[in-house]
């Protein structure tokens, strides 16, 4: 598997309810079938999808997502409206999935998947600390803007009068 191939991968993987996931339809497309076929195997292996491995997004999520990607082709009018809401596949989800469907681009398209989450599972953890100091970073500036905030309505209340400050003036001298 080259880089592009495991970025290309990553680009499609997710972050819903704190779990890494991938949509109904993207893995449809790289497994070269329709959607409804994988929802369907889904549905006929339900006990095989615990929801750690597989859940169907709510409407929020699904509207969430959608804004951060354009579904709508505009010339098609395709992915405008789905009649259900979409599946996501965890990095388990994914493979148990390759097992049902049980044909040979799924198995070898499941591998790539799966070194892709592996290889942002690394990146992460190679990362924890740099993404822990963006966070105190990020606290800190909340705070900060929040004293700005309270200096600001205080002086609109004229609660604190800014003193003027006598300087001294070079003809002063």
């Amino acid at each position: 598997m080259n880089i592009n191939q495991t970025q290309n991968i990553e680009s499609i993987i997710y972050t819903i309810r704190g779990l890494q996931v991938m949509l109904d339809s993207d893995l449809a497309r790289m497994y070269q079938t329709e959607t409804k076929y994988i929802n369907r195997s889904v549905s006929r292996n339900l006990n095989r999808f615990p929801a750690d491995f597989a859940f169907q997004l709510n409407d929020n999520e699904w509207e969430s997502l959608r804004c951060q990607f354009g579904t709508l082709n505009e010339k098609t009018s395709r992915g405008k409206h789905r009649k259900y809401l979409p599946w996501v596949f965890t990095e388990h989800g994914v493979t148990m999935l390759s097992a049902v469907l049980n044909t040979d681009v799924a198995v070898e398209v499941s591998i790539h998947i799966i070194k892709a989450f592996v290889s942002m599972r690394k990146f992460m953890l190679n990362n924890a600390s740099v993404f822990q100091r963006l966070n105190q970073v990020e606290l800190n500036q909340l705070k900060s803007n929040e004293r700005i905030d309270k200096i600001f309505r205080a002086l609109e209340k004229n609660k604190i009068h800014p003193q003027p400050r006598n300087f001294l003036r070079r003809t002063d001298i």
